[in-house]
């Protein structure tokens, strides 16, 4: 029990070797009660939630450091460290989650304590062989295509490349993120593009040879692999990103100014015949002139929402509800236009129900507002 324990750790955070996961293959097949247990480890909810809670080793600020290293851990040397730091905290869990699940009748439904978050977890995996995968929170699959093996654990979904030499075509996965939602995705060069709310991203069959390119429509904040030989591409319209390997929050809604943030390494913004190369803590905005400008910014209220935060300095009433519309898919109603051009600070956590981020803009005296059904009113104080 103890080797399952431990393979089923490396499957759900960072992947196993073939001859584990040939292993784990054969331990899920014995049984449906197996396969059940799979299923139901590979929820993120039932492993923070099904624990006995006079036994529970994992706290909130824990599993967010779990998953950043699991998401950040690059290099092997650094990978190994971080297996054996997870395991020490988890493998015993896993024993006792064994144990309970194993004495749960298998035709009951199993422990979940529902999200109380409108933002969750979603999105919809459309394949470049035809069809789509619907994926919610803790959904868990294992999935080989033609060129790549879909794999999604953790609220991540792994784009494993496979070994060939086939001709590149020009069929592409378009993974879409709804209103209220967010995604992970971890592409088949270990880049890892954290996908916001109202988002699309446009991925190839396979990358080529001499490059690595994606589009993106909405927002998203990418970690790129290193690759001296293939430059990775970002495109969104007529804006280019051109980058080695580095760290950036890229903004590109559509019908408003788009902005790159550079947190770490070098990238080189390109549209029409504007260019410039960003430095960390620098911003590229494109207004809606098509104009490019560069300045120097703090990075931390761009990229907060990554963190589970909502950040807004000195941001305008409208620009900060359209935000929010997207996190938690509600329609703002303005009933006085006045209001829409004042401006508001707000730093607070980015889950959670959204009435405690609007009893803190209301705090300010300038503003209430009133909840209906996937409607806010907002009046002038």
């Amino acid at each position: 029990m103890y080797r399952v324990s431990r393979i089923l750790l490396k499957y759900f955070t960072f992947g196993t070797n073939d001859e584990e996961s040939r292993f784990l293959n054969q331990w899920r097949e014995e049984s449906d009660r197996n396969e059940l247990l799979f299923n139901k480890i590979g929820s993120r909810g039932f492993l923070k939630n099904a624990m006995d809670p006079k036994h529970q080793k994992i706290r909130e600020e824990q599993w967010r450091l779990l998953e950043k290293k699991i998401l950040f851990a690059r290099r092997r040397e650094r990978m190994v460290k971080s297996v054996r730091w997870v395991a020490t905290i988890l493998i015993p869990v896993l024993l006792v989650t064994f144990y309970q699940l194993g004495n749960e009748d298998a035709g009951k439904p199993g422990i979940c304590v529902a999200s109380d978050s409108p933002v969750a977890s979603k999105a919809v995996l459309h394949l470049a062989e035809g069809g789509e995968i619907v994926i919610t929170q803790d959904t868990v699959f294992q999935k080989e295509m033609k060129t790549v093996l879909l794999e999604n654990r953790l609220d991540t979904i792994h784009f494993l490349p496979k070994e060939m030499n086939d001709v590149f075509s020009d069929k592409e996965y378009r993974l879409e993120v709804p209103r209220g939602g967010e995604y992970v995705a971890r592409l088949e060069d270990g880049t890892i593009v954290h996908m916001d709310a109202e988002s699309e991203l446009i991925i190839p069959q396979k990358f080529k040879k001499d490059s690595r390119q994606v589009e993106l429509n909405g927002h998203a904040y990418f970690i790129v692999t290193e690759d001296s030989t293939r430059p990775f591409i970002v495109k969104s319209g007529n804006l280019k990103i051109r980058v080695l390997g580095t760290e950036f929050d890229f903004d590109a809604y559509e019908g408003q100014e788009i902005t790159t943030t550079l947190v770490k390494g070098s990238v080189e913004v390109s549209y029409g015949d504007s260019k410039c190369r960003l430095k960390p803590n620098q911003q590229a905005r494109l207004g809606m002139s098509g104009r490019m400008e560069v300045s120097d910014v703090d990075t931390y209220p761009f990229i907060a929402w990554k963190y589970e935060r909502i950040v807004f300095i000195n941001q305008t009433l409208e620009s900060i509800m359209k935000v929010l519309a997207r996190w938690y898919n509600v329609e703002p109603v303005f009933l006085s236009n006045e209001i829409k051009q004042e401006c508001f600070t707000l730093d607070i956590e980015k889950y959670g129900e959204i009435t405690p981020v609007l009893k803190s803009i209301e705090r300010t005296d300038k503003v209430y507002f009133e909840i209906g059904d996937k409607q806010i009113l907002i009046y002038v104080k």
